[in-house]
Order: structure tokens, then sequence, then C-alpha cells
């Protein structure tokens, strides 16, 4: 045992309030933080009205080598994905525990929905997204104990189902929107990730490499709402 490293630790906790008083202390001084914090210089491509972060959002995400479709009705997108899977030759798919998408009729199609974290050799994935950014065409999505983030990064396909109403125009935007969202359950996600298209790498004599780190192929299907 290292008697000196352990003499340090003792030290520092020797000297550290660990009364409730303390730690609601420290929870107050990193809210009232976050709550009054200095916004960042915003770009111009964050700005516009709703079309305007629509089309921007749908530029920048095809330009990082996503897919992006626009459908009036969720159902629509969940018959646009199962058409993609059938034509792929994909017979199964796995997603979120909150969603009401393993409702939808997969069978008839020769689809195999399942709600569980991903593992590899999973072929395909559809999840939720909390917003999606329009300046780079970036996804903000969040973990939680049923929407695991292994979801995100195992399988060959990420589906992910954006409403128009969760695009927003900067990351300013995306953080406010996650911060609301925190107020709303009382609790910080575990992980946040950026997701901007597909996995990709030219780390190997500078050949571009899809799904080096995660996913080959990034889809996303934009329902419509007013």
């Amino acid at each position: 045992m290292n008697s000196g490293r352990e003499q340090i630790l003792a030290k520092l906790r020797a000297k550290r309030d660990t009364s409730d008083a303390a730690e609601q202390a420290a929870r107050q001084r990193v809210a009232e933080r976050i709550q009054h914090h200095a916004p960042v210089l915003i770009p111009a491509r964050g700005l516009g009205d709703k079309a305007e972060l629509l089309a921007r959002f749908q530029q920048m995400a095809t330009e990082a080598i996503a897919d992006v479709s626009l459908h009036e009705t969720e159902t629509a997108a969940l018959a646009a994905i199962a058409d993609q899977l059938q034509q792929q030759g994909i017979t199964s798919l796995v997603t979120t525990a909150d969603a009401q998408w393993q409702q939808h009729d997969w069978a008839s199609q020769g689809i195999q929905c399942q709600v569980r974290p991903a593992q590899v050799g999973d072929h395909a994935s559809l999840t939720p997204c909390l917003a999606g950014i329009a300046e780079t065409g970036t996804l903000m999505i969040t973990s939680a104990p049923h929407h695991p983030t292994t979801l995100h990064f195992l399988p060959d396909w990420h589906l992910v189902m954006l409403r128009s109403s969760q695009i927003v125009g900067s990351y300013e935007d995306a953080w406010t929107r996650l911060r609301q969202q925190n107020q709303q359950t009382g609790g910080m996600p575990r992980t946040v990730n950026m997701i901007t298209g597909a996995s990709r790498s030219a780390d190997i004599e500078q050949r571009l490499q899809m799904g080096a780190h995660g996913p080959k192929r990034l889809i996303i299907f934009i329902v419509m709402e007013n």
C-alpha cells in the first residue's frame, strides 16, 4: 500500500465538507451558472426561420454523407423504413423501449422488430433524437435506460426519426433544448452524443473507409409538423 498516497487522500477527505447543506449549495451554484451562461456567437448558418433551418439541415446532413427524406406522417416514415430494409434484404431491426414503432406491422414485410440494446452483428437500429442542428447537419441524441447508446453505434445502419419541430439552428439552441428537458425530467442524461453523418475514416493511406467506428449508413427520416 502506498502510505504517501493514502495520507494525501485522507487530508483531502478531512477538508471536504460532505454535509447536505454543502452539497445543496454546490448544486445551486452549478444551476445558477448554467442558467445565466453567456451565449456564444451564433454563425449565420445557424439562423433563419423554420423553412430555412429545415433546408439547411437537409443540405448539411447530406454533405456529411447522411441520407435524408421528408414524410408527412410517422406512419409514412415507418413504411419507408420498412421498404428500404426490405430492398436491402435486412430482416431484423432493433429499437428503443419507449417508442411505439414496434407496433408497426413489420412482420408483413418480413422484418423482425426487437426492443433491446444493440449487439455486434445487428444490421439496423431505429432511434429517436433530441434535436437536429441545422448549423452542421448534426443530430443530438441522449441516452437513457430505455434508450442505450449501443443502438447508435453497433448496427451497420442507423435509422433516426426526427420531427421537423426538433430542428434548431445552432448548438446553443440544442443545449438549451437539453436543459429544458433536464428541468422536466429532473436529471441530465448519462451520455449526449453528437452524430454528424455516417462513421468514416481516412487514416489509412487517406482512403475513405465507411463504418470505421460505427454505422456505415445514417438515414434520417424527417416527419413534417406544423
